[in-house]
């Protein structure tokens, strides 16, 4: 057992390996298969408040909800998500990503809906399962609720080369568009030469659209389902 996972939960946990730094692969003995596999997950305090609270409002086909919280150990147990982040792609599969940014967009759609801005929308914060062709969300430790002002808050995350500048002031307001800027940034790197006509027309549509939603105020009408279906 790790230093982290000891104590009372040292006899329900086993550790399979280690997933990162702070997340654990392990098998809970009160699982009703026996061969679930789940995730324990170690943060901060206030990270850990801002995840719990996000995910007990935000219901969506692409975030997961907190199974249990323990909060002694500063520990989540979360349910585990097969596939890679999509940090593992390389510029080469821009053809296989592409037909993933409907998915996505829907992800933060759906948190936006519910009140929440993610705050940390990038590669890695993506797991995709390439057998099911499907995303999930995840990392909801930076998330706010909309309208927060950073001034009220002791902390927050911001990841340079995504975020905006306003992010990393006091007097900023969480906003949507916050999320929409670090997509843009997040796409903006994928441009590049080596792509083909097709995948420079899409990825460029993409772009023009998240420039609206990233400049502009909340507007229903900026949402068009047809962008959120195009492969």
């Amino acid at each position: 057992m790790t230093s982290a996972i000891n104590g009372r939960l040292a006899s329900r946990f086993t550790v399979i390996k280690l997933l990162s730094s702070t997340t654990w692969l392990v098998r809970d003995s009160q699982s009703a298969s026996a061969s679930e596999y789940v995730v324990l997950k170690r943060a901060e305090p206030i990270a850990i408040e801002r995840e719990l609270l996000c995910l007990a409002d935000c219901h969506s086909y692409y975030i997961r909800p907190v199974r249990e919280y323990f909060k002694a150990e500063n520990l989540l147990l979360m349910p585990f998500i097969e596939g890679e982040s999509l940090l593992s792609f390389t510029e080469h599969q821009i053809n296989e990503f592409l037909p993933l940014v409907p998915q996505i967009v829907r992800a933060m759609m759906a948190m936006h809906a519910q009140g929440w801005v993610h705050g940390d929308i990038k590669p890695s914060n993506v797991i995709y399962n390439v057998d099911k062709g499907e995303i999930s969300l995840i990392d909801c430790g930076s998330a706010l609720p909309s309208g927060t002002i950073l001034s009220n808050l002791s902390s927050w995350q911001v990841t340079p080369g995504f975020c905006s500048e306003d992010r990393y002031e006091q007097s900023h307001i969480v906003v949507p568009q916050d999320d929409w800027h670090a997509f843009y940034q997040w796409l903006l790197q994928l441009y590049n030469s080596d792509l083909t006509l097709p995948e420079q027309q899409l990825l460029t549509r993409w772009l023009n659209w998240l420039t609206k939603m990233k400049d502009k105020s909340n507007d229903l009408s900026l949402y068009d389902k047809t962008e959120l279906t195009t492969n």
